[in-house]
């Protein structure tokens, strides 16, 4: 006897946010980023994802601590859909404060999907659409990124970390969370060809085990997942030497050695 495979239900806000993005995506994106953001959500949904969930346990120390130390205002640099809004949103719950969110993003199909989840929460939420190197957007207590330095060339990253250390008031805090590709070259794309067949073949297989088959069909993900692996490149970041630097040259101050996880 074989064992069943488990049945992926996403909980209503991703089903709901893969949704909006899909009728977002088309009206709303480039050409560069349309695949991308239409097919996170999903990836996240039938387990192609797993980095929000290891995160998960550093992000609400690190959040949480934030609240407690009175951060009010946060910024959200880079949002690939409502994730990062809704792990925050969820620490300034359990700990019983009412946040000011900013999500910033070059592109508006991931900000109408925290806008739709935003609508659910006690929290203000506002979006903006600009780049993170040049946004002055006001002053905030928190600043939050998760894996975004891999969309800067490594000349960019000291602006950008810069620019939030600008504005960033009295005693603000940054959360970057960063996957680090040691001897891999500057620039990569995010899957090999061979891996971008063998995640469309196991996401289509989870497609077919899940509630999502009445959101979209298999053909149609296996195209996105295509083109979303041809264009999505990255900028790698090698080292957290690198990225201690980056703070180091902004005249931030680290509250905690990182911890780096393999």
């Amino acid at each position: 006897m074989t064992d069943q495979p488990h049945e992926r239900t996403p909980d209503f806000a991703l089903r709901r946010s893969i949704i909006c993005a899909l009728a977002a995506a088309p009206d709303n994106c480039s050409d560069a980023c349309r695949a991308y953001h239409s097919v996170w959500g999903l990836l996240r949904a039938l387990g192609g994802l797993d980095s929000m969930v290891k995160d998960r346990a550093f992000l609400d120390a690190a959040i949480g601590d934030a609240v407690t130390g009175g951060a009010r205002r946060v910024l959200i640099a880079g949002s690939a859909d409502h994730g990062l809004l809704q792990v925050a949103s969820e620490n300034f719950d359990a700990n019983g404060q009412v946040a000011e969110f900013t999500v910033l993003d070059r592109c508006k199909t991931p900000l109408i999907v925290c806008e739709d989840f935003g609508r659910s929460l006690s929290h203000s939420v506002s979006t903006v659409v600009g780049d993170a190197l040049s946004f002055s957007g006001g002053t905030f207590d928190l600043i939050i990124a998760h894996n975004f330095l891999n969309f800067f060339r490594p000349e960019e990253r000291e602006r950008l970390v810069a620019n939030w250390a600008q504005q960033l008031a009295a005693g603000g805090r940054v959360i970057l969370v960063s996957t680090l590709k040691p001897d891999t070259p500057e620039r990569s794309r995010r899957f090999s060809p061979s891996e971008t067949e063998e995640l469309s073949d196991r996401m289509c297989a989870e497609l077919r085990n899940s509630s999502l088959t009445e959101v979209i069909e298999a053909d149609k993900l296996r195209a996105l997942l295509n083109e979303f692996s041809t264009r999505r490149v990255s900028h790698n970041v090698h080292s957290a030497e690198h990225v201690i630097s980056l703070f180091e040259s902004a005249g931030l101050t680290l509250a905690q050695p990182p911890p780096i996880h393999h």
